[in-house]
Parts: structure tokens; C-alpha cells; sequence
């Protein structure tokens, strides 16, 4: 994603985001943000979102795995009959990006989600 931005910044404006939240004891946490709000599951008019999710903007790798490192410390952990090291939760990495042509003004917007789950 960083590359390909780059290679087309003369012709395009990309934002590229991260939200990482866990799933645990069906409750949402926010690992980028813990003493935020609570996190909710709401309808908007085009999809479904979860309010109150802290969302960073990245700008290389570099800065993923910083996201990542520190959403994994604030991971919520347990242990269950299956392993005694498990957390028996999901967690969510989710990648927002937003291209801007700079030529008409154009905009688009994806979100790729990516789901883990730790037994």
C-alpha cells in the first residue's frame, strides 16, 4: 500500500489508516485507545460501524508494526481448559484507506479487515 502510494502521489492523495480493537468476552475494546469510550456496533446509512474506535494514520511499515506492538500489550488474556496461555478472543486489525485524484477531485474509500482468533 505505502509503495504503491508513493509511486502514484503525482496523481493521487492517499491516506492510509489503522484501528485495532479485540473482541473479548463479547465485549469490544479499543487497543490503541484504553481508556477511552466504550466501543458500540452501529447501523450507518452505507454500513456498519464501530463508534468511538480510535483510527491512526500511518505512513510506513515501520509504523504498523509500532500499532501492532502496542495493541498486542493491551490484549486482554485468560486462560481456558483448551491452554492455560489462551485469551480465547478475536482480534481485529482494520486498514482504512482513502484516495483522493487530484486531478477531478475523485475520492475513494476502502477498509480491509483483518480477523484473528486466539483459542
Amino acid at each position: 500500500l505505502f509503495q504503491v502510494s508513493r509511486e502514484a502521489s503525482d496523481r493521487f492523495e492517499t491516506s492510509i489508516s489503522i484501528s485495532i480493537l479485540e473482541i473479548y468476552n463479547e465485549n469490544l475494546h479499543d487497543l490503541l485507545n484504553t481508556s477511552g469510550p466504550k466501543l458500540e456496533i452501529k447501523k450507518g446509512s452505507n454500513d456498519n460501524f464501530v463508534s468511538n474506535l480510535r483510527c491512526i494514520e500511518v505512513h510506513s511499515v515501520n509504523e504498523v508494526w509500532e500499532l501492532m506492538a502496542i495493541g498486542s500489550r493491551n490484549r486482554f488474556s485468560g486462560a481456558t481448559c483448551m491452554n492455560e496461555h489462551s485469551s480465547r478472543s478475536h482480534l481485529v486489525v482494520i486498514i482504512n484507506v482513502i484516495r483522493t485524484n487530484l486531478l477531478n477531485g475523485d475520492r475513494v474509500e476502502a477498509r480491509m479487515y483483518l480477523v484473528s482468533q486466539t483459542y
